[in-house]
């Protein structure tokens, strides 16, 4: 099993984007489960990449909002003796993707006004442009509750809140 930094423990792969993958991985240091992001496999040589997913981070990491994932940590880290990645490690949120829940067929008009009241006063990082920022997308908005690992409660007034992780 991969580990990070000597300390996030990649356990599975959760999702897949066109710019990078997330692992639900185990914080060794603070015992707690985690979210990694990592940077895709074909940017993991380009410097913009990675200076552009240091400033989604450090753009995400000021938010404080119920709705949007903390964010814990960003670095780099050698994953085999010839590649390096940047990563971010978030809150884990433990849900069905938005886009998962849409797979499935349509949302009852109910459920899609709870969403949208959900999603739309979280803010986005004011620094979060091009693309690995600044949108919102359905892979990134996780319907449930953070896991044990979070401290952080809830402040939805739904059963089920929609939260999402930051720049996405």
């Amino acid at each position: 099993m991969q580990v990070l930094s000597g300390r996030y423990r990649l356990e599975r792969c959760i999702g897949v984007g066109g710019m990078s993958v997330v692992w639900q991985a185990q914080d060794t240091v603070l015992g707690r489960p985690v979210a990694v992001k990592l940077l895709g496999r074909s940017l993991t040589t380009d410097g913009a990449a990675h200076a552009r997913v240091r400033a989604e981070a450090r753009a995400a990491a000021r938010l404080a909002h119920p709705n949007v994932a903390s964010v814990y940590d960003f670095g780099r880290s050698w994953v085999g003796p010839l590649r390096r990645v940047s990563y971010i490690v978030m809150e884990l949120l433990d849900g069905d993707t938005l886009a998962a829940h849409l797979l499935r067929g349509p949302l009852p008009w109910p459920e899609a006004v709870g969403v949208c009241a959900e999603v739309a006063p979280a803010p986005l990082p004011e620094a979060a442009t091009g693309p690995t920022g600044g949108c919102l997308v359905a892979t990134g908005c996780v319907q449930g509750r953070p896991t044990t690992g979070s401290r952080r409660p809830s402040r939805s007034r739904t059963p089920q809140p929609v939260r999402c992780a930051a720049g996405r």
